[in-house]
């Protein structure tokens, strides 16, 4: 029987909660370690053996005392004393090590190592049972959640900790290859571009908001600095005068809106980590269907030890599922304290990871004979015809659609025009797609309409996965991120599990399941109320006060005001005109939910 090393948390559990039964089996284990280390080391004594055990023991009962027994201090109070024993200890150590590591090595056939190997394994795992069964205190959610505990887990320790507790937890999709989907109209950033966010994390191991990614190249000042140089540049490139008003609202179009008034409203979304409950919100800020990487923190992590706004216990669907944690701005949260989820067996480039094949810029590759064949129907006289007699089919419930109807539309198709494909069939008989190109027909801006029509072609084609060019030197994911990883090991998160399936939230479900966690709270916010923060309150903090002292002075500094003694800043009720005096700044169009 293989020795099982026991994670410190259950160690520490059994001696407080079986300390009779313990002490019996170690004192059997360290008796067996006597006699096997006298079979094996002749050239000793019985009682020179005995000494030295007995010795290192006696020691180690002694520093343990002095930690964790205030009574013992008046005994041993002097460091240099207490440093004597820890060094008579690491004396000892090359001998007595000999027996910690008896357990773990083959036996030789010891029939009575392997009994006692059998009762450690029993002992064990009886306290496993009692540890996921014992009542827990939000003090133990405390000392157990704490970030460099949940670190230093494995996979299955960190699974066998969560038994006892909530099982709730949250998720953060990041954005890693194409960007292939979306389901909310302004959500759709970076669409059909390649991204490379995980990797991002991987050199840190490190998650953080929007504002932390910018601090982690700049200080505050710098990126205060940069905010308006980009600023100037884009006014000039436009040719317009930058001016104060301009500055003070490009400021505040990326540290909060109102911020330098004092009344902000969107630092808090800024400086947040975003993060979904009980859910993957892979369709709203995913990067490849199918092939997504993800997070996933306990939420009496997040609400013991940070603060958060929102709820941590269920799943709402739909875009209301952005629960916000503001942890520190330059350090983030670390990936180590969570689950990474990767895939197992997608094919992906064996040089790039992502599904698709790729140009030299990194762009997917168009299957441009996919896009020509729809436009024989969307190009065609007789496509108003054709899409009111489909829509009229596929308009209806999907159990009450006939299969003949749907046949008699792809014979249309192939015989009017000519698509033969049956994917392609497949893709044009897109309810959504047939109505947005027959009323596109009506739109007064012919460059505008030809610039719809092209958009839908290619969002039905890409919906369907018809659009880009699948990867052609290709392995499974897990060998390309095990590949990765040989190479960084640095980078390597401490707990990966690679998964199969192509719906993440049920990935998470069934893994939680198959592992025990079971427990679930109906407290939204864990027991801890006073971490529970609102907008207001994350606008009006510290943090948010620095960046506007700091933004303040650049400010004045590099568009001094003439006479008045204050910013001449946009009125508090409404946004600032950011398009006052030249074009607007950067994309701000996309809340910064995904890494």
């Amino acid at each position: 029987m293989k020795f099982e090393e026991q994670p410190q948390f259950i160690k520490e559990f059994s001696k407080s909660e079986s300390p009779e039964e313990r002490n019996r089996l170690a004192q059997e284990i360290r008796e067996k370690r006597k006699f096997a280390f006298l079979e094996d080391n002749e050239q000793f004594e019985k009682k020179e053996v005995n000494s030295i055990i007995n010795e290192t023991e006696n020691l180690r009962d002694n520093i343990e005392i002095y930690n964790n027994d205030e009574s013992f201090h008046g005994k041993i109070d002097d460091f240099f004393e207490v440093k004597k024993i820890k060094s008579q200890l690491e004396g000892n150590s090359g001998i007595s090590s000999t027996f910690e590591e008896q357990l773990k090595q083959p036996t030789g056939g010891r029939q009575e190592f392997e009994e006692t190997r059998k009762r450690l394994f029993d002992f064990y795992n009886k306290e496993k049972q009692k540890w996921s069964e014992k009542p827990y205190t939000k003090e133990d959610i405390s000392k157990y959640f704490d970030e460099e505990n949940l670190k230093s887990l494995s996979v299955d320790d960190y699974a066998l900790l969560l038994k006892r507790f909530p099982g709730n937890m949250v998720t953060h999709v990041t954005r890693q290859g194409v960007r292939d989907h979306f389901c909310i109209d302004n959500h759709n950033q970076g669409l059909g571009e390649f991204h490379n966010n995980f990797k991002n994390i991987l050199e840190k191991k490190q998650l953080h908001s929007a504002i932390g990614i910018e601090l982690q190249q700049s200080s505050k000042e710098k990126l205060v600095s940069d905010y308006l140089d980009q600023f100037i540049k884009d006014m000039e490139t436009a040719g317009y005068a930058p001016d104060r008003e301009g500055a003070c609202s490009r400021i505040e179009s990326k540290l909060g809106y109102g911020a330098l008034k004092g009344s902000p409203y969107n630092f808090a979304d800024r400086s947040a980590i975003h993060v979904a409950t009980e859910q993957v919100a892979d369709a709203i800020y995913g990067g490849e269907r199918g092939n997504e990487v993800f997070f996933a923190f306990p939420s009496a992590f997040v609400a013991s030890q940070m603060k958060f706004g929102g709820q941590l216990k269920e799943n709402i669907a739909g875009s209301h599922n952005d629960q916000r944690i503001w942890a520190n701005l330059e350090k983030g949260m670390n990936l180590d304290a969570g689950l990474v989820f990767i895939p197992e067996e997608v094919e992906v480039g064996a040089k790039t990871g992502s599904k698709y094949e790729l140009d030299d810029n990194n762009n997917p590759v168009i299957i441009e004979g996919n896009v020509i064949e729809i436009r024989k129907l969307t190009d065609s006289a007789n496509f108003s015809e054709f899409a009111d007699q489909a829509l009229k089919i596929l308009g209806k419930n999907e159990i009450h659609q006939r299969q003949e109807d749907l046949e008699q539309l792809r014979k249309t198709l192939e015989e009017k025009f000519s698509i033969k494909d049956r994917a392609i069939q497949d893709t044009a008989l897109n309810y959504k797609f047939l109505h947005e190109i027959k009323y596109a027909a009506y739109e007064a801006d012919d460059d505008y309409r030809k610039m719809k029509v092209d958009k839908e072609i290619k969002q039905v084609l890409m919906d369907k996965e018809n659009l880009y060019l699948k990867a052609k030197d290709t392995v499974k994911s897990r060998e390309y991120w095990e590949n990765y990883f040989a190479q960084n090991p640095q980078k390597r998160p401490s707990k990966i599990i690679y998964y199969k399936g192509s719906d993440p939230t049920a990935v998470l479900n069934e893994w939680r399941e198959q592992k025990g966690i079971l427990k679930r709270t109906e407290k939204a916010d864990i027991d801890f109320e006073e971490n529970k923060k609102t907008d207001k309150e994350i606008n009006e903090d510290i943090e948010q006060s620095r960046f506007m002292s700091i933004a303040k002075k650049i400010i004045e500094d590099r568009f001094p005001a003439k006479k008045e003694k204050k910013l001449d800043l946009p009125s508090n009720e409404e946004k600032p005109n950011l398009n006052k005096g030249g074009p607007p700044p950067l994309d701000e169009d996309e809340p910064p939910l995904v890494s």
